[in-house]
């Protein structure tokens, strides 16, 4: 009896742990159903919904519960959008779709209308068909074959060329709240893009993770980083497509690391959501990612000028000398930038009096000059009664909170801090009301740093609530887009008070952060491979979608050698934001600052980028 009993013990506790650990399958559709430009289908074990967005653009979005509320940070069109940019191929143009009628497994869709303001008429198959094995349409561009038992999804060109499948007998599956997507890796398949990630440019039979850190000089190899674009582009056999997964939570992508059958990628929670995106050339699959996610706005001029940077400027005294010496040795020069020392003990908003007695009058002298000033911005605010922006930010209740309703408190430079909720409409009014503070003075530039969250420990707790713009969510989802919505704050603000172009720079991002900022690769070093995998990275971000973007000319952590200075600031004249930086505790990195020789090369290269930059300016338009 005793060993019945023990083997029902067993047995059960056996259910309930595989129960959770199960590998819990999409399954077969059971149900179809079409609305408008999109198909609703039902499996064994999800929801599954297929939008056509435009000829070269279908998003597939799945569940295990009926669809909610549809909601991206990055995400800015709707199906059907217009568009307008010039295009090298592909349609472009709005569509609609009225009254689909069924006629056994035949859907007979009518003529397409333009939505109002397009140019061009987009059309898809007069047909949907389907059998007792698959689901098929197309637009003009590309097919869609939707295999029903198992459920699987897979992309082919016109003339019936395979884009992009699924892998057959995995598809997409959940394990507990992770889900993932696995997709077949055709034969010498390689893949590019996924924004700030290390390592070559081809990531075949590499695995990556997206989820925002603060790494003060990292490794050429390390990876996550600062930023995440979960967005790549495949290529195989003459074809290329794109993908963009749009989940803010942590996320991880497989190019074939450890297997030879799929490249793959999942999130730790949250649903099955990605653009599958189709065109002859890789241009235009970046045109199609930057119509889903925004284009940036046309930077002011003077941001793509020489910029002189340290860990810090400080007193103001230092800042004129630096000023007066770019121009004493006929340096052209369009910015200077103070880090963390221009405050009163590391609070932001504030200025410390003693070092900078007069930030206007400072400001005025070096407008004068020709110099624009930016000033950097980090998201803590220092718990300390009378500090008016830890005041009002109570008052209005604009701070990260623990589901006890307690602020969330960190620690970073000004000491025990909270932290702003920018995914809450009411946190970036505060937020941007507190900007107008520097614009009011003259600033013309805004550094959003240390905004991953960075803070002391690097451990921010799980259990954070967002507001995620009337989506309450916790750290999980809320993380990668923290530094994304400060960002954005920090743009609307200026924009809003300067009533002309600001400058934002930002170390942390998510998708469609070229709508409002610049990035920069953060804390690297002064050796040799830093420099060459900085040029990668921005290589990388540019093929996903941010142009604007800049490496720390010199290296930030450690003393460069004057031949690998010398052979950056050269490089620098072609970097699309030309920033010198280092910290405080390295020898200084200004060009006269390693001999004469080196400032003559710098000088001609710093001259060759202005000589460039009517080039460069319409080239970013």
């Amino acid at each position: 009896m005793k060993k019945v009993l023990l083997s029902f013990v067993v047995a059960i506790y056996s259910i309930v742990v595989f129960a959770q650990d199960d590998i819990i399958l999409t399954g077969d559709v059971k149900k179809l159903a079409v609305h408008d430009s999109r198909l609703d289908i039902s499996t064994t074990h999800a929801f599954v919904r297929i939008q056509v967005y435009s000829a070269n653009v279908i998003r597939v979005r799945m569940s295990g519960q009926p669809f909610g509320d549809d909601f991206s940070y990055a995400v800015i069109v709707q199906p059907g959008d217009v568009d307008l940019s010039p295009a090298e191929t592909g349609a472009a143009g709005g569509f609609s779709i009225a009254g689909s009628e069924i006629t056994g497994n035949t859907i007979t869709m009518p003529v397409l209308s333009t939505r109002s303001g397009a140019t061009t008429s987009l059309t898809i198959a007069g047909t949907l068909t389907q059998s007792d094995q698959a689901i098929l349409f197309h637009t003009d561009s590309l097919k869609v074959r939707i295999t029903k038992r198992p459920f699987s999804i897979s992309f082919y060109t016109p003339d019936d060329r395979p884009i992009n499948e699924d892998e057959t007998g995995l598809a997409t599956s959940r394990i507990g709240t992770e889900v993932t997507t696995y997709k077949h890796l055709q034969q010498g398949e390689r893949f590019i893009g996924l924004g700030e990630k290390t390592g070559p440019l081809d990531r075949r039979g590499k695995a990556y993770t997206n989820w925002n850190s603060d790494v003060f000089g990292y490794s050429v190899t390390q990876d996550p980083l600062y930023s995440t674009i979960p967005f790549y582009i495949g290529i195989h056999h003459g074809l290329q497509y794109g993908i963009f997964f749009d989940n803010s939570a942590q996320s991880s992508f497989n190019f074939g690391a450890s297997n030879d059958r799929f490249s793959s990628f999942s999130a730790r929670g949250g649903e099955m959501n990605y653009y599958f995106i189709y065109h002859s050339s890789v241009k235009d699959i970046i045109r199609s990612y930057t119509w889903l996610t925004g284009r940036m706005k046309m930077p002011p001029l003077w941001s793509l000028g020489y910029q002189q940077n340290r860990y810090s400027y400080y007193p103001d005294t230092e800042v004129y000398r630096i000023a007066h010496t770019l121009r004493e040795k006929h340096l052209p020069a369009d910015g200077i930038t103070l880090d963390i020392h221009y405050m009163d003990h590391y609070k932001l908003f504030t200025w410390n009096k003693e070092r900078f007695p007069d930030p206007k009058g400072m400001i005025d002298s070096l407008g004068k000059m020709g110099f624009k000033l930016t000033l950097i911005v980090d998201p803590g605010i220092k718990v300390e009664k009378g500090y008016p922006a830890y005041e009002s930010g109570l008052q209005q209740n604009i701070f990260l909170k623990y589901p006890d309703g307690q602020p969330y408190t960190a620690e970073v430079w000004p000491g025990w801090c909270h932290f702003p909720d920018f995914t809450s409409g009411k946190g970036r009014a505060w937020w941007r009301q507190q900007v107008t503070g520097y614009t009011s003075l003259g600033v013309a530039g805004i550094w959003n740093d240390m905004n991953e969250i960075a803070t002391w420990g690097q451990a921010t707790p799980g259990n954070i609530l967002f507001d995620y713009d009337g989506h309450p969510t916790t750290h999980l989802r809320g993380h990668n887009v923290f530094g994304l919505e400060m960002a954005r704050s920090s743009y609307e603000g200026a924009r809003e008070a300067l009533q002309k172009r600001p400058f934002i720079l930002s170390r942390a991002g998510y998708a469609g952060l070229q709508r409002y900022t610049a990035l920069w690769t953060g804390d690297n070093r002064a050796e040799d491979d830093h420099m060459l995998a900085g040029v990668r990275l921005l290589t990388s971000l540019g093929l996903s979608g941010v142009a604007f973007s800049a490496m720390d000319v010199g290296g930030f952590t450690g003393n460069p050698t004057t031949g690998l200075y010398t052979r950056w600031m050269q490089l620098g004249a072609f970097i699309p934001y030309f920033r010198n930086h280092t910290q405080f505790n390295t020898k200084s990195a200004e060009p006269w600052s390693f001999g004469e020789e080196t400032l003559d090369i710098a000088r001609y290269y710093i001259n060759l980028r202005y000589r460039l930059l009517p080039y460069l300016y319409s080239t970013f338009h």
